[in-house]
């Protein structure tokens, strides 16, 4: 498989803390840097395995929302 870099962005459930979010994704989603820049959404650089870009970005996604189910991806 081939190693695909990409930035998601997802906003926070409300009363959700970058803290919060940290501990949540720390075993999901352990190939990502996460920048916690603006209040309430964290930006995460994937560099993540995949068949395709599109699985890669797919697979990041789902563990982002199973680690934080209630987050939203901002497009």
């Amino acid at each position: 498989m081939k190693e695909y870099e990409f930035e998601l962005r997802f906003k926070l459930p409300v009363n959700f803390t970058h803290d919060d979010a940290l501990h949540c994704l720390k075993d999901l989603c352990d190939d990502a840097t996460i920048g916690i820049g603006k209040e309430g959404e964290i930006g995460m650089l994937f560099i993540r395995e995949g068949e395709s870009l599109d699985n890669a970005v797919e697979s990041a996604i789902k563990d982002t929302l199973q680690a934080i189910p209630e987050t939203q991806q901002i497009m």
